[in-house]
């Protein structure tokens, strides 16, 4: 889940359910108040998972030292 700051105190935490039967990822979003109580939610849409994954490497850039989520997502599958 990735957090972004929208004002102070506040917070959206975007979510992502993968379907790989269909081959999509739906994107939810999470609003939370200033004391971290959800006051909102709502879906973002889908997207295909090709998609998603390049989204994901494009923003691997700008975070060289950690891994992206599909390395582990990968990890997690294979360690199942």
């Amino acid at each position: 889940m990735s957090k972004l700051q929208d004002k102070p105190g506040r917070q959206i935490r975007l979510a992502t359910l993968i379907d790989h039967e269909r081959g999509r990822v739906q994107i939810i979003r999470n609003l939370h108040d200033t004391k971290g109580f959800l006051c909102d939610s709502g879906n973002m849409g889908w997207m295909p998972i090709k998609e998603w994954e390049e989204f994901i490497e494009k923003q691997a850039v700008q975070t060289k030292d950690k891994p992206t989520l599909i390395e582990t997502f990968v990890r997690e599958k294979m360690a199942r």
